[in-house]
């Protein structure tokens, strides 16, 4: 994925290899050290695993008031990394895109996951 700058308008470009859904159950791998308290909730750089594949790195959002939000919390909390599995809708990072343009197109962590709550396998 690229993303520049040309004039006013940001070009983005990407390709999905066939791969490019809405709302789906991942198991994420999140770290105490890579969780941001941020103003409504909380932001996270972690690991994703889809259907076995290679685990890629993600940005990952929660809304305060959730529970999701209250389980990401309390991993910052402590000191191990932890693996959960979420549903999530997959979007693309703002961020990481307008970082893309400050520094030459290459966008790193590219896909932001908004976390809507934990799978009842978990709870």
């Amino acid at each position: 994925m690229t993303a520049k700058k040309i004039g006013d308008v940001v070009q983005i470009t990407m390709s999905t290899k066939g791969f490019i859904g809405n709302f789906a159950t991942l198991d994420v791998n999140i770290e105490p050290q890579k969780i941001s308290a941020v103003k409504g909730g909380h932001q996270v750089i972690g690991e994703v695993e889809i259907q076995g594949g290679e685990p890629f790195a993600v940005r990952m959002v929660s809304v305060a008031g959730t529970d999701i939000d209250a389980a990401i919390a309390k991993i910052a909390t402590g000191t191990k990394s932890k693996t959960l599995e979420v549903l999530a809708l997959f979007s693309l990072s703002p961020g990481a895109l307008l970082d893309a343009t400050k520094a030459g197109g290459k966008v790193r962590t590219p896909i932001q996951l908004i976390l809507y709550g934990e799978t009842d396998l978990q709870q």
